[in-house]
Order: C-alpha cells, then structure tokens, then sequence
C-alpha cells in the first residue's frame, strides 16, 4: 500500500505528504513495515500507479517540490521489495 501518512505528525491534515509505503502479509488485514519514500513537509506526492515485478517493485507517482506548481513533475523508482522490511 502507499499513501500519505500523517499518523507521525496529524499536523500535516489534508497535506499530501510524506508519501509512505508498506506490506501486508496477511491479504490487507494489517500493515506493517511502513517506508517514507518522501519526506519533504512542503511536497506534494499523489496519484501513485504500483506493479510487483519479480522481487522488485516499480512506482510512479506525482512528486512536487515546494517551488514548483502542484502536479507538475512524474516521478518513477524500482526497488527491491526488502527494502521496505529493513
């Protein structure tokens, strides 16, 4: 799963921001091993697209800086799905 997770700091409110993935290994039942894969508090990261493939995870996802206007930039980045257990 990714999202936004503000449960670290519920100052961040309707922010989008930081942008947080982990893994279940019960069918969704629960969440454990959450990753910030971005941290900026003045980002804005949304509208993710996620592919499992092989051992390795690909993700895009909106990603904008502070000085740039919302939903401006694309960002792709393929890891390996240990990562997220580290």
């Amino acid at each position: 799963m990714v999202w936004n997770d503000h449960s670290g700091d519920p100052a961040l409110g309707q922010k989008r921001t930081p942008l947080t993935i982990a893994v279940s290994k019960d069918e969704g039942q629960t969440w454990g091993h959450g990753k910030t894969i971005e941290g900026d508090p003045n980002g804005w990261y949304c509208y993710t697209a996620l592919e499992f493939v092989g051992d390795r995870v690909l993700l895009s996802y909106c990603a904008t800086g502070a000085d740039l206007p919302y939903l401006s930039q694309t960002s792709v980045t393929y890891f390996d799905v240990g990562w997220v257990y580290e």
